[in-house]
């Protein structure tokens, strides 16, 4: 279950740095963001927020 879960999360990530990638080219955010680590960040604070609402 638990990879389960890891290539939901990676799956995720790679859906959120296209976007945020994307958003890069078209100007709408800024260029010095990373958008690999800004899709891990997105990520990370959802699982959070999951885990944090289960307890």
């Amino acid at each position: 279950m638990r990879i389960h879960i890891l290539l939901i999360f990676d799956r995720w990530i790679g859906a959120i740095e296209s976007v945020l990638d994307e958003m890069i080219k078209q100007n709408q955010i800024n260029s010095i963001i990373d958008p690999e680590k800004g899709a891990q960040a997105m990520v990370a604070m959802l699982g959070g927020g999951i885990l944090m609402k289960q307890q």
